[in-house]
C-alpha cells in the first residue's frame, strides 16, 4: 500500500494536483466527524481522469467527495484515496441551459441563476454542498429534486473514459441515483426556464426563509438523516415518537427539526450511529415503521 500511495503522490506531483497525507476527514465535514485519510487530491478537469486510472490500476480504494454535506465519516478514517471535487468549478450559461462543474456549489449556482432571469432551482436555496454531490444524491426541497432540471451528466468511469449520460440514464430515485459510487461526475448540463428576475428572488427568500425557521441550518449537521416513508414526513414521525432533544454523547437530535442530529460536543460516528438506532427502535415501536437513511454512511 506504501508504495502504491507513492506512486499517487510522484503523479500529483507531476501534475500539480493538490494532495494531503494522513488528514483528517472531519475537516471536510460539515458534521466535524471523521478520523483520518491515507491521502486526499483536488485534481482540475484535465488530470481527474489520470488519476482515477492510476488509482484503479495501483488497486488503491478511492472516494469522491462532493460539500462533505451528508455524509458520515467513520472515526477510524478510510484507507485510501479520498477524490474531491472543489476543483472543477467552471461554469458556461447559453441561453437556458447551463454546464457546470460538478464542484460548483448548490447555492452559488442558485445565485447565478438569479442573476440570469433563469427559473427551475428557486427552492434548491439553502440547501449545503456541491451541485456534482446534489445529482449524485438527487437532492431535493418544496416538490423540486434534481431530476427536474439535469437534462444530462459528463461522467469518468474508472477506466479513465468520458462518457455522457442522458437524464434516464441517470437513473434517479427518491434521493438517489443509479449510479455507482466509483463513476465521477465531472459536468452538469441543466434546463431552466426564463422568468422576472424579481419572481425568481420573491421565491428564493421565500424558501430561504422557511428553511431558517425550521431547520437547524446554524448548526453541526449533515442535513434529513432520514428519507420520509410514504404519505409521512419522517420528522415529524421522530417528533411524534418522542425523540426530540434526544442525545447520545455529543449528538443530538434537533430541537427544531426532528430529522436533523446536530453535532453538539465532539460527538462521534458511533456514538451518531446508535442515535439513529435509537430513534428508528422508537418510531418503529409507535408506528410500525422502518426509516430508511437519507444521509451516506462512508464505511471501512
Amino acid at each position: 500500500m506504501q508504495d502504491s500511495l507513492q506512486h499517487l503522490i510522484n503523479f500529483c506531483k507531476e501534475q500539480r494536483i493538490n494532495f494531503q497525507i494522513n488528514s483528517s476527514l472531519s475537516h471536510y465535514s460539515s458534521l466535524r466527524i471523521g478520523g483520518f485519510v491515507d491521502m486526499i487530491a483536488s485534481p482540475d478537469e484535465n488530470s481527474v481522469s489520470g488519476l482515477i486510472k492510476l488509482s484503479r490500476d495501483l488497486q488503491i480504494p478511492y472516494f469522491i467527495l462532493g460539500g462533505g454535506t451528508n455524509i458520515l465519516f467513520p472515526d477510524d478514517g478510510f484507507k485510501g484515496l479520498v477524490i474531491t471535487v472543489k476543483k472543477i468549478k467552471s461554469l458556461i450559461m447559453n441561453n437556458e441551459n447551463i454546464t457546470v462543474g460538478a464542484g460548483f456549489s448548490l447555492w452559488s449556482l442558485v445565485q447565478e441563476s438569479l442573476k440570469q432571469g433563469l427559473s427551475g432551482i428557486e427552492s434548491l436555496a439553502g440547501i449545503p454542498g456541491t451541485i456534482g454531490g446534489a445529482v449524485f444524491g438527487n437532492a431535493g426541497s418544496f416538490g423540486t429534486e434534481m431530476k427536474d432540471v439535469v437534462s444530462s451528466i459528463e461522467v469518468i468511469n474508472t477506466k479513465g473514459e468520458t462518457l455522457l449520460l442522458s437524464n434516464q440514464d441517470i437513473g434517479f430515485t427518491y434521493r438517489g441515483t443509479s449510479l455507482g459510487g466509483s463513476l465521477f461526475i465531472n459536468k452538469i448540463n441543466l434546463k431552466l426556464k426564463r422568468d422576472e428576475r424579481a419572481q425568481i428572488h420573491k421565491k428564493i427568500n421565500h424558501f430561504m426563509n422557511k428553511k431558517k425557521s425550521h431547520q437547524p441550518i446554524d448548526k453541526a449537521s449533515i442535513g434529513c438523516v432520514f428519507k420520509n416513508p410514504n404519505g409521512a414526513f419522517a420528522g415529524e414521525l421522530i417528533d411524534r415518537a418522542g425523540c426530540k432533544g434526544m442525545t447520545e454523547g455529543g449528538i443530538m437530535v434537533s430541537p427544531l427539526h426532528a430529522n436533523f442530529f446536530i453535532n453538539i460536543r465532539k460527538g462521534t460516528e458511533r456514538e451518531f450511529l446508535r442515535l439513529i438506532e435509537r430513534v428508528r427502535e422508537k418510531v418503529y415501536e409507535k408506528f410500525n415503521i422502518y426509516l430508511q437513511l437519507e444521509i451516506k454512511h462512508l464505511s471501512m
